[in-house]
């Protein structure tokens, strides 16, 4: 459960250091919209890091769904932050093919969902959880990282080894 305090801790802070490209909240007060694709690791845990909370002057707003769901690809384009559980690592392609120039920060589990298609991968390394960054899937997805976040990270190129960065 601690590890998955921490992930929900995560996914909600990185609300804090993206940009996300004007046009991607309909207004300034627009939820930030944070969506669980598959099995869902937090239960309640992610509904409880982000209940009450603000980032400016925007709340948060939870979805879940799965690629077994009719409306998932609608569902899923709605997402500002989408964190895509293992069970639906087969699905990979119709996911990425639904959001092709849409903005959303796509978060997995290791360094391999980080290099191969994902922005963020979470890893658990001598019991703490690890960051990799693929910067160059955010910026393909229109985001920009902040540098707080880029220094806490190990930045992952998909054509070169992974390399520490920061801390």
């Amino acid at each position: 459960m601690k590890v998955a305090k921490v992930k929900a801790a995560f996914l909600y802070n990185f609300s804090k250091f993206v940009h996300w490209p004007d046009g991607a909240f309909a207004a300034d007060d627009s939820p930030v919209v944070i969506g669980i694709f598959g099995e869902d690791p937090f239960r309640d845990v992610l509904d409880n890091a982000v209940k009450g909370k603000t980032i400016g002057r925007r709340p948060f707003t939870i979805i879940r769904t799965s690629a077994d769901a009719r409306d998932w690809r609608s569902v899923v384009r709605t997402c500002h932050i989408l964190y895509v559980a293992d069970t639906e690592s087969s699905r990979i392609g119709p996911l990425l093919e639904s959001l092709a120039n849409i903005p959303v920060l796509l978060v997995g589990e290791g360094e391999p969902f980080a290099r191969s298609w994902g922005s963020i991968g979470f890893a658990l390394e001598e019991g703490r959880v690890v960051l990799h960054i693929n910067r160059r899937a955010a910026e393909n997805a229109g985001l920009k990282l902040g540098a707080d976040l880029l220094g806490i990270a190990r930045l992952v190129d998909p054509e070169a080894g992974a390399r520490r960065n920061g801390k």
